[in-house]
């Protein structure tokens, strides 16, 4: 930021605090103080951390901070992340650090040494080891399909028919015999003949089930697989140097 000919010096300020409305409550009482919204940074789990990233632990702090960010730092401010607190950063001109250095100190944050344990610090490495768990679930087999459908089959049965005929038989009469009143009037005599003709009716019943059953049998199966777990090598790194609870 420049003003006219001036270029004005800028400080950055880190805290760590171990719950996030402690940090919250710094950062309301930052921008109380006069601290613009734009130079207050507010770090909490799951924003990018040093841990979280490929590069070099301290990386990320340095980067932030725009100075070397000591590793043992750096591992403390990624665990108070993880752990669920946060860190404040504070960029304000030089003239006005003290005060806003003040507002951070105000708010007890970590005691960095104390937390380093001094040059015994304690660093917890979690070993991730993977089990092999084999469920159960249902697949698509075989697909059997029953389908009924008619055919036809010639049969046969005999049955006996009755049939009328009329014959006509002339017959000599003998003797007197008395002539009836209606001789020589017309008359005419119809005979019918009846006969008999088959008649086919068909009736139905049922003549066999299908009953269509699923038998279940259980098999064993080998399942083979492999599973990972994490393994540990130690190696020795050089002392650092003791940090305040504050940086600059």
């Amino acid at each position: 930021m420049e003003q006219g000919n001036t270029r004005m010096e800028y400080e950055t300020i880190i805290a760590a605090y171990e719950a996030v409305e402690g940090a919250d409550a710094v950062i309301r009482d930052l921008k109380a103080a006069g601290v613009p919204a734009h130079g207050i940074g507010r770090h909490v789990k799951g924003a990018g951390s040093a841990s979280s990233k490929a590069e070099s632990l301290g990386a990320f702090w340095t980067a932030l901070l725009g100075s070397k960010t000591e590793e043992r730092d750096a591992r403390i401010y990624d665990r108070t992340l993880a752990s669920g607190g946060a860190v404040v950063t504070a960029r304000v001109p030089v003239e006005e650090a003290e005060g806003a250095l003040a507002v951070l100190e105000a708010h007890h944050p970590l005691d960095l040494e104390e937390r380093s344990g001094g040059h015994d610090e304690a660093e917890v490495i979690a070993l991730a080891e993977e089990t092999l768990q084999v469920g159960k679930r249902a697949v698509q087999g075989e697909t059997t399909r029953v389908r009924r459908y008619a055919v036809e089959t010639p049969v046969e049965e005999q049955v006996s028919l009755r049939r009328e005929s009329v014959s006509i038989e002339r017959r000599p009469v003998t003797g007197s015999r008395e002539v009836n009143e209606d001789a020589f009037a017309d008359k005419t005599v119809e005979v019918t003949e009846t006969n008999e003709e088959a008649v086919v009716a068909k009736t139905v019943r049922v003549a066999e089930e299908l009953v269509i059953h699923k038998d279940v049998q259980q098999d064993v199966e080998t399942i083979r697989d492999t599973v990972r777990r994490d393994k540990v090598e130690v190696e020795s790194v050089p002392e650092t140097k003791k940090t305040a609870n504050v940086r600059r």
